[in-house]
């Protein structure tokens, strides 16, 4: 019997910004293997899959795939995760976690529960390709399920595509985090997802373009009271109720990530731009990254054009962000 314990990835990140400086760990936990070919993880984590570039529509406790290294820091969770490999090329994933990030001991409207399977297959044929079906739900989560498919056609070329469907989005959202109606299809069956292609560079890095389309967007009355909601949708994303991480309809990007640039190969350049409809705004993305032994240090600048009460350029018009992290 092999046991395997302590495994505790715990990057500690640091990051300047307006407020003051914030030190945390961004995963720690303790994962398992007492029974072979099964792994239990206990602790605060971060489970991400699927091909989609911007976010994972299967994926609803952590929907953040962007690209820049603050992107992907999405906020983690305190879980208990299984894996079990069912056969060397299919695995079956099972989690049940706390979806807020708020004290144990946190008030019912602040607390909330999510739990999710996902069964998945790899083939390691003349075209590879990864098969995934999920289904998921919880206290402010409606129940939902869906797909998502990623396939090699080439040594450079790789096409993906994911989407879920459900009966509205949350489920029993608190009035403190915005009023019925907030939302499209908040009580009928809805859907959303995207297609992408990527194209691997020889450095390690990619080229690639993604539509997609979201059908649980901020309703249109809500988007005329951005300025009064969009306090309460942070609130509510933080608690975990259920909130889309794109509010608008529609989008289409292109991004880029280069690897490997001097000085000695250790700078990464990061860079997007997308489209959103109907808000009709434009949000262009970079970043430049630096590595060394265990440490890495980003700037990342975002830029938003459009309407000014858009639904994209409301938070902001311009964002930068400085981060040092430190992984042991």
């Amino acid at each position: 019997m092999q046991r395997q314990l302590a495994h505790l990835p715990a990057p500690l990140t640091w990051q300047l910004s307006q407020r003051d400086p914030d030190f945390y760990f961004h995963e720690l936990y303790l994962s398992v293997s007492a029974i072979p070919r099964v792994v239990v993880a206990v602790g605060s984590q971060v489970q991400g899959w699927g091909p989609g570039i911007f976010y994972s529509p299967t994926n609803r406790i952590f929907p953040e795939t962007l690209f820049t290294t603050a992107q992907r820091e999405p906020i983690r969770r305190r879980m208990v995760a299984v894996n079990v490999e069912l056969l060397p090329e299919m695995t079956l994933f099972v989690m049940g976690a706390r979806a807020d990030d708020s004290d144990w001991g946190a008030e019912e409207p602040l607390r909330s529960y999510f739990a999710s399977s996902r069964l998945e297959y790899q083939s390691q044929g003349e075209f590879p390709f990864t098969l995934g079906a999920v289904a998921g739900g919880g206290e402010r989560f409606q129940p939902h399920g869906g797909l998502y498919f990623e396939i090699l056609l080439s040594d450079a070329w790789t096409v993906g595509t994911e989407f879920s469907t459900s009966k509205g989005y949350s489920r029993k959202r608190d009035l403190n985090f915005g009023p019925p109606g907030l939302f499209l299809h908040e009580d009928a069956w809805g859907y959303d997802g995207l297609i992408n292609v990527r194209y691997g560079l020889s450095s390690g890095g990619e080229i690639g373009a993604e539509v997609g389309v979201n059908e649980f967007a901020l309703s249109g009355s809500a988007q005329e009271q951005l300025p009064t909601l969009y306090p309460l949708l942070l609130a509510g994303t933080s608690a975990g109720i259920g909130i889309h991480p794109f509010l608008d309809k529609r989008y289409a990007l292109v991004h880029g990530r280069f690897p490997d640039l001097p000085p000695g190969k250790r700078v990464t350049l990061s860079t997007s731009l997308m489209y959103t409809n109907p808000s009709d705004s434009l949000i262009a993305a970079g970043e430049l990254s630096f590595s060394y032994d265990s440490f890495k240090g980003f700037v990342s600048l975002a830029l938003n054009f459009g309407p000014e009460s858009s639904v994209q350029r409301f938070p902001f018009e311009r964002f930068v962000r400085v981060g040092l992290s430190f992984t042991h």
